[in-house]
């Protein structure tokens, strides 16, 4: 069909004269650029409420009154759910999307035919599939780091305890040669009061002796 064939065929289908013809073009244009500025909106809050986008792309993409393309906001939202969700909730999703475009073909939605479904599903399937792989493989990573980071933690643990117990080992050691050391002086002071007849030594070798015990007792 040439050109001006296909002009006197939009004139007639629209109902107006070829010299009017151009304001109808400009103002389909004007509506398919606010019905896809509408499909585009629910990206912005894709990841939040995922399912709600989907169906508001679903909502617009069926009642627009002109022919438009919305299989890109479709393909966003059926990758984003594959990555972000279950393989359930990303069948799901593309399920809905095919039966959406088929229920619009079966009531006699104008501008979607049965290539186009079908290029659709495929569409939704290659999405989904990716997306569920992306989000597969991020979780791996994110558990491979969860999983670096208990083991360090485990490490840090471990370390310290080996140091409190090596602490303690000293400490019994060195509790140990204290209390024999001290447990000698009680004894020579003892017996160095016993063995010199003299008041004065008996007196400071006795306060010895109690400032030994007073030590061992404390220790």
């Amino acid at each position: 069909m040439t050109d001006v064939a296909r002009y006197l065929a939009d004139s007639a289908a629209y109902g107006v004269e070829p010299d009017k013809l151009e304001t109808v073009y400009r103002g389909r244009t004007l509506l398919g650029v606010l019905w896809g500025v509408a499909a585009v909106l629910p990206l912005l809050v894709r990841r939040r409420w995922p399912f709600a986008a989907l169906a508001a792309i679903l909502a617009v993409a069926v009642s627009t009154p002109v022919d438009a393309q919305y299989a890109l906001p479709i393909a966003a939202m059926i990758y984003t759910i594959g990555s972000r969700r279950s393989w359930e909730a990303t069948f799901a999703a593309a399920a809905s999307v095919v039966a959406t475009g088929l229920a619009y073909q079966l009531a006699g939605g104008p501008d979607l035919s049965t290539g186009d479904l079908v290029t659709t599903a495929l569409l939704c399937a290659v999405t989904g599939g990716v997306g569920l792989y992306i989000g597969g493989r991020r979780a791996s990573i994110a558990a491979l780091h969860e999983r670096a980071e208990r083991l360090d933690r485990e490490r840090v643990l471990l370390a310290e305890r080996a140091v409190a117990e090596e602490r303690l080992r000293i400490a019994q050691e060195l509790h140990d040669v204290v209390a024999h050391n001290v447990s000698l002086i009680v004894v020579q002071a003892q017996a160095l009061g016993a063995t010199v007849p003299d008041e004065r030594v008996a007196a400071a070798t006795e306060g010895i002796a109690d400032l030994g015990r007073q030590a061992m007792a404390e220790m």
